[in-house]
């Protein structure tokens, strides 16, 4: 037995299924997972978190905005880019609320589905949110912060 299926043989009996520590410990075996390559089993797991932050904490839950970006970064992996930006901008729709649109964290969201429409070959699109991201990692970092570096770097891939 994995360290973390004895987590869950301690915590479910005593917490109950639906404790928000559990869907923490799902949460870690899905990143885990996917670390791993193990995409289908990281996504189950995925939508077990899911579960239980929407019963406990509400649809609108940072945390729900978090396994959403988890669950389209692993559909992504396997291909499912539609998916994968619907996930991105349920978790979007999420933090804009809640950290404003100059955040950082928004700015990553931008980037992620720029990456989801890039393999679509929409390159406008792409690079319309690259720009979008860049824009708020200035904003926040400064020019001279490796986020926008990065974000460069995804600008130039689209444009090979």
């Amino acid at each position: 037995m994995e360290l973390d299926e004895k987590a869950l043989a301690i915590q479910i009996p005593c917490l109950g299924e639906q404790h928000p520590d559990v869907a923490v410990t799902y949460s870690t075996m899905a990143i885990v997972r996917e670390r791993q390559g193990e995409y289908v089993q990281a996504m189950a797991l995925h939508e077990k978190t899911l579960a239980i932050q929407i019963l406990t904490s509400g649809e609108q839950h940072p945390n729900v905005a978090k396994t959403y970006y988890r669950m389209a970064f692993v559909l992504q992996r396997l291909g499912d880019y539609c998916r994968a930006m619907g996930f991105h901008e349920k978790a979007l729709a999420i933090q804009i609320p809640v950290l404003g649109e100059q955040h950082p964290d928004v700015a990553k969201i931008h980037n992620n589905m720029a990456s989801v429409l890039e393999r679509k070959g929409e390159l406008g699109q792409a690079m319309a949110l690259h720009e979008r991201a860049l824009a708020i990692r200035i904003s926040a970092f400064g020019e001279q912060h490796p986020h926008v570096a990065a974000t460069f770097h995804n600008m130039a891939a689209v444009l090979e």
